[in-house]
């Protein structure tokens, strides 16, 4: 009967004899066996043994130590096991999580400083100029226009006037150092302002996450003039891979920005589908 005094099951109401041969399997509970038979063990370690065992103090000490250093082993594995196991869950759940979205960083466009162009800009073309009318189509600068010359339209402008004649110089994007100078330009602020309402969705330009390759960043110009649409949606802006310079089209930004959130989203096409999503918007030029 005494090795059944080591056994770290303990019940939960004490029986006539520790084992319990004959008699119906007793309860246990995980919440107080560690405890109750820690409590015994050390108990037996202390008295001697159980009452009426005739083995040597000495022996049941041994055995009562033994007991315990075998309790004490499954104590600290566990409490190991659940610290690696919470370490682990976090470190997944970390590594499975999406960066949290940056704000869209909203940008305007400086070609001029105190009345010269700014050295970053280069000339790389040069046109007789004609007009400027009082407004950009696809700009929001208030400084910006749309400017014709001979053979010329450019959107958007900005205008200068000097002594020796009024000039003007447009951009293709912001992400290009190339401008067109419209050389003696007659006229400046030409035609009536037109409501907001009338004039295309802006912003000019914009940058985005392609939807279907997130690492991938799309720059994307407004495009203006008769345009085709998606899902009842023109498609504003045609997008090119930031990091390449073949001039293939990517896709299309469509209708207008979603600017609810700190971080903007438009809805994006493909060219040969008409399946939509939503892109995240980086930057954008107004």
């Amino acid at each position: 009967m005494g090795p059944c005094l080591l056994d770290a099951r303990v019940k939960r109401t004490p029986g006539p004899t520790w084992c319990g041969i004959g008699s119906r399997r007793p309860e246990w509970t995980s919440q107080d066996a560690y405890g109750r038979s820690l409590t015994t063990i050390i108990s037996m370690a202390n008295d001697g043994g159980p009452s009426g065992s005739n083995g040597s103090t000495s022996s049941w000490k041994r055995k009562a130590l033994s007991a315990l250093g075998r309790h004490s082993g499954v104590v600290i594995s566990g409490v190991i096991v659940a610290v690696l196991t919470v370490i682990l869950t976090q470190a997944i759940s970390q590594c499975g999580a999406k960066d949290p979205k940056k704000p869209t960083a909203v940008l305007t466009k400086t070609v001029f400083s105190e009345g010269k162009l700014l050295a970053a800009f280069k000339v790389t073309r040069r046109e007789q100029g004609e007009r400027c009318l009082s407004f950009s189509v696809s700009s929001e600068d208030p400084e910006a226009r749309r400017c014709f010359g001979e053979n010329f339209i450019g959107d958007p402008c900005w205008p200068r006037r000097r002594i020796d004649g009024d000039f003007a110089v447009c951009l293709s994007s912001p992400w290009s150092s190339s401008v067109t100078m419209l050389t003696r330009v007659r006229s400046f602020d030409t035609g009536d302002t037109p409501s907001p309402q009338s004039l295309p969705v802006k912003p000019w330009a914009l940058e985005i996450r392609n939807p279907n390759d997130e690492s991938e960043i799309l720059h994307c110009t407004f495009q203006t003039g008769v345009e085709f649409t998606v899902g009842g949606q023109r498609r504003n802006w045609k997008c090119l891979r930031a990091d390449s310079n073949s001039g293939k089209i990517e896709g299309y930004a469509l209708g207008k920005p979603d600017s609810t959130q700190s971080s903007w989203t438009v809805q994006f096409s493909g060219v040969a589908t008409e399946e939509v999503k939503d892109a995240e918007i980086v930057r954008v030029w107004r």
